[in-house]
Parts: C-alpha cells; structure tokens; sequence
C-alpha cells in the first residue's frame, strides 16, 4: 500500500500545480509529471514480480505451460 500512496501523493503534486480541470497535454508537461512515471513504474514491478515467482514455482514443480493447453511443445 505504501507504492499505492506514493501515487497518490505524487498525482496530488501534479494536480496541485496545474489544477484539477487542466487538460492531459498541460499535466504532461508539468515539472512533477517525471515524479508520477516512477512510482507508477515501480507499483507496476509488484504484479510482474510475483507473476515471475509463481511461474517459477510452477516450472520447479514441473508444470508445463505447453502441455498442459496442447501446444505440443514443453
């Protein structure tokens, strides 16, 4: 939750330096928008992170993909 916050705070900056009925193109452009990008990316490498760990899991268990949806291939 606390990436999720981060958000939060980071959109409220821009929201607070341009305003909330500004356009896409002007909280673009805005000097905070870079501060949304980041934490957006790092809140992003949580779903991927743990999709990783739980195909990880499955290889080592010795789940194929391939076969299980018969694709002929392992």
């Amino acid at each position: 939750m606390e990436r999720v916050a981060g958000l939060g705070a980071a959109y409220g900056a821009v929201q607070d330096a341009v305003g909330a009925d500004a356009g896409d193109e002007v909280y673009l452009a805005a000097t905070e928008w870079p501060a949304v990008m980041t934490v957006t990316a790092r809140l992003a490498q949580v779903p991927v992170s743990n999709d990783q760990t739980v195909l990880s899991k499955l290889h080592d268990a010795g789940f194929s993909l391939a076969t299980h949806h018969g694709f002929g291939c392992t």
